[in-house]
């Protein structure tokens, strides 16, 4: 029996059959729970952070990801990658973007995730960002790579009859939490 039937498809219940994404987190390290993560994907999204070290990690990620199935003769899920800690006004992050879109092309999300303090401040508290600072930068780039992922227009916005036009964002984890599929989310906010 496949690692994806023993261990994670328990925990998502009947998810796969009710949505058209279910997004599974998993550690950044290398290690089993991860690897189970990558085994269940059909798409793996890797958040590099700007550096030497988050360039490194993502090649070690990488290669240890075609290592496995080559070793099982099994196609590798497509990779997609968001980058992370970004910020603009540092020349090494422009030319850490620029050689990621390089390499990545298509495959690199608009969306990067800007450096903020709040992203640290939240994790301490057990929390997602989008949770304990909802109007924060970094909340703000969560909210734009949920529609990115979506498959949203950047101009996006909800109409002036919905529910939350107030906050004119749409998040990404209120549609897990509705149960809704993604064309019923959408549908609901065009």
């Amino acid at each position: 029996m496949l690692k994806l039937e023993k261990v994670i498809r328990p925990g998502i219940g009947p998810a796969p059959t009710r949505y058209d994404y279910v997004i599974v987190a998993s550690p950044a390290g290398l290690c089993r729970s991860t690897q189970i993560g990558i085994d269940a994907a059909h798409q793996v999204v890797l958040a590099v952070s700007c550096g030497i070290y988050g360039l490194k990690g993502m090649v070690a990620v990488i290669d240890w990801m075609a290592g496995i199935y080559n070793r099982f003769a099994r196609p590798m899920p497509s990779i997609k990658v968001v980058l992370n800690n970004y910020d603009e006004r540092r020349r090494f992050d422009r030319e850490f973007k620029r050689e990621i879109l390089h390499i990545f092309s298509d495959d690199l999300f608009q969306t990067h995730i800007r450096t903020s303090a709040r992203i640290i401040e939240a994790a301490a508290q057990g929390m997602s960002v989008v949770e304990s600072s909802p109007f924060c930068s970094a909340a703000e780039d969560f909210k734009w790579l949920s529609r990115e992922i979506l498959g949203m227009p950047p101009g996006y916005e909800p109409s002036a009859g919905s529910d939350r036009s107030h906050e004119g964002k749409i998040d990404f984890e209120m549609m897990l939490a509705s149960g809704q599929s993604h064309d019923e989310f959408r549908d609901r906010w065009a």
